[in-house]
């Protein structure tokens, strides 16, 4: 069995001055970091000579350590807020069904995937055909070859498996 072992971080006692005096309080409360912010929006604090997440700093010199294995998450739903009542110990599932259930979720569907190989008037027309062909030998691998895809796309299509919003 594992057991949670939490983060090692000394506190120094200057460390909790410099938090407060980086931040900016909100209408909604959030404390907002005023200070450096990496690409995905969340503030940067040097604490113990180390680059942490500024609301992860937040929570280690006002609240508690990090267990191993959590994460803290926002309840808020703002990357710069470093208000520990905006913040809850969780896993990256706990995030997920979080940002799921809050609507952040956002899938991108259809020729709006960056991956996808084909269009929705390709899929439609794929799956007009595939349907119409009703299983004849063949058909399936005249679609695969024509629009570049396996076989089970082509399947999956017919039966409203994939792409599902045409």
């Amino acid at each position: 069995m594992s057991e949670f072992q939490p983060t090692q971080t000394r506190i120094v006692g200057d460390d909790k001055a410099r938090l407060m005096a980086n931040i900016a309080v909100d209408s909604n409360g959030c404390w907002l970091w005023q200070k450096y912010r990496h690409r995905l929006g969340y503030g940067v604090m040097n604490l113990n000579g180390r680059l942490e997440q500024a609301h992860r700093a937040a929570w280690l010199i006002l609240v508690a350590q990090i267990p191993t294995g959590m994460q803290l998450n926002h309840r808020c739903h703002v990357r710069h807020c470093v208000n520990p009542d905006h913040l809850y110990l969780g896993t990256q599932v706990d995030n997920m069904r979080d940002m799921e259930a809050s609507g952040r979720a956002k899938r991108a569907v259809g020729s709006k995937n960056g991956v996808a190989k084909l269009t929705e008037d390709q899929a439609r027309e794929i799956r007009v055909r595939a349907i119409a062909a009703n299983g004849k030998k063949g058909h399936v691998k005249a679609i695969c070859a024509e629009f570049g895809i396996c076989a089970s796309l082509v399947r999956q299509i017919r039966r409203g498996e994939a792409w599902r919003h045409v």
